[in-house]
């Protein structure tokens, strides 16, 4: 469903499930000469963390 949305508003994919090691980047994707690593979350309405508190400091620092 992510990669259909980011399609349907402009960005092109890249890869999916992208791996390197003990890594992986859910969508990789471009639009307008800028590339996105998009991390896909599923949360129920009114969970306990929001997308954002969900990403790790350690997983963060593994994407610079």
């Amino acid at each position: 469903m992510a990669a259909q949305w980011l399609q349907e508003h402009g960005f092109r994919i890249l890869h999916t499930n992208w791996r390197h090691g003990r890594y992986e980047l859910d969508i990789v994707a471009e639009c307008d000469g800028v590339l996105h690593f998009v991390e896909v979350k599923c949360r129920k309405a009114n969970g306990l963390t929001t997308p954002e508190e969900a990403i790790t400091a350690a997983k963060f620092a593994a994407l610079t």
